[in-house]
């Protein structure tokens, strides 16, 4: 579906919405009365939910677009880890070090850090 599609429809309701109240304010005998009785809504319940509902796809396409932002953002974590591994141990599959190395890499790090810490 496309973006476009989507808010056109949200306009359309909006629209609606606005034409809904400014009829039913103007004129007490137009045919909407009807129609929102036979929806089972009063003329602002319907254009309340029209208006709730548009307000509730524009708060579902901003998660969207931050859900995206945030995976987009992992993805590129996710590749600049995997650099880092390829480029300090040739390979990103690193389970097979074993605890013991795993120990020295750790002490040979935190030698690095404080390093950077004497630094400063």
């Amino acid at each position: 579906m496309k973006a476009y599609n989507i808010n056109r429809f949200l306009k359309v309701c909006l629209d609606i919405a606005e034409w809904v109240d400014d009829k039913s304010d103007d004129d007490k005998n137009w045919f909407g009365d009807e129609m929102c009785n036979d929806i089972g809504l009063g003329c602002r319940a319907l254009s309340g939910y029209l208006r709730s509902g548009v307000k509730s796809v524009m708060e579902l396409q901003e998660k969207y677009h931050h859900a995206n932002e945030l995976r987009n953002f992992a993805e590129s974590c996710q590749e600049s880890m995997e650099e880092f591994l390829r480029d300090v141990f040739g390979d990103t599959e690193i389970y097979s070090i074993n605890d013991k190395d795993k120990e020295r890499i750790k002490e040979f790090v935190k030698g690095i850090m404080a390093e950077w810490d004497d630094r400063d």
